[in-house]
Order: C-alpha cells, then sequence, then structure tokens
C-alpha cells in the first residue's frame, strides 16, 4: 500500500516589486522614446511631406531594391505602425501587442539590413529588447494595468 504524500502548502509568489515596475517603465521608455523621436516621426514627416508635396523619400525607394512590392504603401503602413507602437509602447496602451509587432519589424530589418551592420545592429537590438518586453509586459506603471484594474472593479 502505498504512503500518501502530503506536501507542505506553497508559499504565493511574490508580488511584483516596484523595482521591477520601475525597470518595465525605463524599458519602455527607452524604447519608446527614441523609436518615435528619431526614427519613426522623421519618417512620417518624410511621408507626408511625399504624399502632399512630392518630396523625395528614402524608404520606398530602398523597399524597391529589397525587391518589396508596392514600396509605397508598405513604408506607410510600416511608418504608421512605427508611430503608433512606439506611442503605445511609451504610455504603456497595448504594450505586448505593439511590442510583437515593432519586434516583427525589427528582426524582419535587421536582416534585410544585413549588409549594413550599424542599421541592422541596432534593429535586432531593438527587436530582441521589443521581444522582452513582450513577454514581460508593461509592469503596474502604465495605461494597460491602470484600466485592466478599473475594468476588474466594474465587472
Amino acid at each position: 500500500m502505498p504512503l500518501e504524500y502530503s506536501r507542505p502548502p506553497q508559499p504565493a509568489p511574490p508580488a511584483p516589486s516596484l523595482l521591477r515596475n520601475l525597470g518595465l517603465m525605463a524599458l519602455r521608455i527607452t524604447l519608446g522614446a527614441p523609436l518615435l523621436f528619431c526614427h519613426a516621426w522623421p519618417q512620417g514627416r518624410a511621408g507626408w511631406s511625399h504624399l502632399w508635396y512630392k518630396t523625395p523619400w528614402e524608404l520606398p525607394p530602398q523597399l524597391t531594391s529589397l525587391g518589396f512590392p508596392l514600396p509605397l504603401a508598405i513604408a506607410l503602413t510600416l511608418t504608421v505602425l512605427a508611430i503608433i507602437g512606439s506611442l503605445f509602447i511609451l504610455i504603456g496602451l497595448l504594450t505586448r501587442t505593439s511590442a510583437a509587432v515593432l519586434s516583427a519589424i525589427s528582426l524582419l530589418s535587421a536582416f534585410l539590413y544585413n549588409a549594413y551592420p550599424a542599421v541592422a545592429e541596432v534593429s535586432f537590438l531593438y527587436g530582441g529588447a521589443f521581444i522582452a518586453l513582450c513577454l514581460c509586459g508593461p509592469g503596474a506603471i502604465a495605461l494597460d494595468h491602470i484600466l485592466r484594474s478599473l475594468t476588474k472593479r466594474r465587472a
């Protein structure tokens, strides 16, 4: 007859600490702000100028040289996704979804621009950091957490 083995009660997992939440907020800010202000917003302004004033925009010809069909549509889509995604990452809204989309874009550009090591390295670093943010979530200092707590109170 087998002996019954009772496990001692397991302690509850610790609540997320303040340092973890501050670290995730710092990660969101250090990812979202440079992507928005150094990459996405200048591309958005160049795309807007190209659409309305017919000024040259370097992104569609680059996409054409990489073999993409409909380079203008893809350039506009990537630019809009980068602007909205980086804004959402900054404020912590739809963080995991935004991080997943931006990591896919970043990693794809890292492999497409492998002839330019500086561009590929920055894209690869962004992609890895977005994957980490996608896996860890936004933390408690984010709109995702605030909205989730408000909807739980109503239910």
